[in-house]
């Protein structure tokens, strides 16, 4: 009977033992999925701060497109008119010119008579 006592008494502290060592994994399991938890919400969060980033710079880069467009259709619109203003210049020049020809001849008609 003291035998079947000791072996029941030393199975009970192997059971406490066991027990005792299963909780104390328990709470590092814990601890661990709370770690975990906290740095796959840390993550969550600087990913969400990220796509808005993301956003914003696509926003920004859309806007600078549109701006780029705009200025090169203004840029292209004030290439024509300055050739157009250029054509212009180039016939008044040729118009001046024949008017100082036709004048110089015509003075030369007058001296001459």
């Amino acid at each position: 009977l003291a035998e079947k006592t000791e072996s029941a008494s030393m199975m009970e502290g192997d059971w406490e033992a066991e027990r005792a060592r299963g909780q104390t994994e328990m709470r590092g399991l814990r601890s661990e999925i709370q770690d975990l938890e906290t740095r796959l919400e840390r993550a969550s969060n600087e990913n969400s701060a990220a796509a808005a980033e993301i956003a914003r710079l696509k926003t920004e880069l859309d806007d600078a497109v549109a701006e780029k467009m705009i200025a090169e259709e203004r840029l292209s619109a004030l290439a024509n008119e300055n050739e157009t203003d250029k054509l212009n210049l180039s016939k008044a020049n040729a118009n001046l010119s024949q008017l100082a020809l036709q004048q110089a001849s015509e003075d030369i008609q007058r001296d001459v008579q």
